[in-house]
């Protein structure tokens, strides 16, 4: 039988050397730039990913939204247009807010109140914004309804919720109650150019007698 020959490791084969002995090759200004391109590739690509799953995430929320307030006004319809126009305005809303929401005049609105039928397309309306407030009141926490869309989105600019309803801007309204998007960003949305339009070195604010004044902007907000 022929003689079979075995190897027999050595010290070197079995013992690594220490970390600090070990040969490193130091890498290249190239080869480091090509890592970095690398790296934001990635972060680019990741971004895009997210900046997908926002956009797509925001899509779904605002359909759910516009199933909820159909579903709800379809309901509210069934009663009576001069009581929906009472629970609204009992819940802090000034008739002549009313009517720029529904979008009539403050004559028709009157009519209505006093028992004059409105048309199909007013009637729901009516139901519409009693739905919006609603789903706002239950659904977002936003207490006295009312009293938030009467009041300046930022102070930068005059604008109010009630301003951005009669422009149709519902879903805005919405993402801003939801705090899905900021102040500056529900007027960036509903009125681009809005900085420079009401920039001004004077500002709006509710004097001690609840009644709107002017004064000096200070100096911090300039």
């Amino acid at each position: 039988m022929a003689n079979t020959l075995h190897h027999i490791p050595t010290g070197a084969d079995t013992v690594a050397l220490p970390r600090e002995l070990q040969v490193s090759r130091t890498r290249t200004i190239e080869e480091l730039a090509q890592e970095a391109h690398e790296l934001t590739d990635q972060a680019g690509h990741l971004r895009n990913v997210n900046a997908v799953l926002a956009s797509d995430l925001s899509d779904v929320h605002h359909r759910a939204f516009r199933v909820q307030l159909e579903t709800h006004t379809a309901k509210i319809a069934k009663r009576a247009p001069r009581e929906l126009l009472g629970e609204i305005n009992e819940q802090g809303f000034g008739w002549r807010d009313i009517a720029r929401m529904v979008g009539i005049s403050v004559p028709a609105l009157r009519r209505w109140r006093q028992g004059e039928s409105p048309t199909g397309e007013h009637r729901r309306r009516i139901a519409e914004l009693a739905a919006f407030v609603g789903i706002l009141s239950e659904d977002h926490l936003v207490a006295d309804v009312a009293s938030w869309m009467e009041m300046p989105i930022s102070s930068g600019a005059p604008l109010t919720c009630i301003d951005l309803y009669t422009q149709g801007q519902l879903l805005t309204i919405f993402d801003l109650a939801s705090e899905h998007i900021t102040p500056d960003q529900a007027l960036d949305s509903a009125e681009p150019g809005w900085r420079e339009r009401y920039h001004s070195e004077f500002e709006v604010f509710r004097a001690g007698d609840g009644q709107p004044a002017i004064r000096p902007r200070s100096t911090s907000d300039r």
